[in-house]
């Protein structure tokens, strides 16, 4: 059994899908990416709560494709590109809005354990962007595929995980803020 696909012949009609997944991946990356940045420069992160809560919902709903087909494999693998996306400033702007909320507690494994470690929204949100925009600038590049292959191991690897932890911590916190207001 294979748990890897190739779709080096862009006929085919799972090549179509992939590439039809590969551009429905870049909007929802995108809008995150763009909506994050704007939430960054925020002056009230109670606002901001619900606009998190509506991306990070959404972008799960993106992402879930993902972890559902088998592994795609491009023809040949592209590296990704020279530059690091640097989101330092996007991290520092994030933890600045939200203050002590930034920090919650997350369970580092549910399968292998209750291990709990302390994790940042700023931390989770910004990496999940950068792991987005990496993907992004392949597929700016025309390589829809190693672009959809760049999401696919990130969102299993990491960003999917990070975004379901998030959206929990954001969930929990948008709960609070009701809860006080009413």
């Amino acid at each position: 059994m294979t748990t890897t696909a190739d779709f080096s012949d862009d006929s085919s009609p799972v090549a179509a899908d992939l590439v039809e997944l590969a551009q429905d991946t870049a909007m929802s990356a995108r809008s995150f990416v763009e909506v994050v940045d704007a939430i960054a420069f925020a002056q009230s992160p109670d606002e901001s709560l619900s606009i998190l809560l509506l991306e990070l919902s959404a972008l799960l709903v993106a992402g879930a494709p993902l972890g559902a087909i088998v592994d795609v494999a491009a023809e040949a693998f592209e590296p990704d590109p020279d530059s690091e996306p640097d989101v330092s400033d996007l991290r520092r702007r994030l933890h600045q809005l939200l203050g002590p909320a930034d920090d919650y507690a997350r369970v580092l494994d549910p399968h292998l354990g209750v291990e709990v470690i302390v994790a940042r929204l700023s931390d989770d949100l910004s990496d999940i962007c950068a792991a987005l925009m990496r993907g992004l600038a392949h597929y700016a590049s025309g390589r829809d595929i190693e672009a959809l292959r760049s999401w696919q191991f990130s969102y299993l690897a990491f960003w999917g995980q990070a975004a379901a932890c998030a959206l929990r911590a954001v969930q929990s916190l948008a709960a609070l803020v009701r809860a006080d207001s009413g």
